[in-house]
């Protein structure tokens, strides 16, 4: 039961972190873009 919560926990962390990027990766070309303008 623990070993499975901690894999959850790792995996929801990794998906919290690829969001991140994805965010930032978004935001960037979002602001590149208004820049641009």
């Amino acid at each position: 039961m623990s070993a499975y919560r901690l894999l959850a926990s790792a995996e929801k962390h990794r998906l919290n972190r690829a969001a991140k990027s994805t965010q930032l990766r978004t935001s960037a070309t979002f602001l590149g873009k208004n820049v641009n303008k």
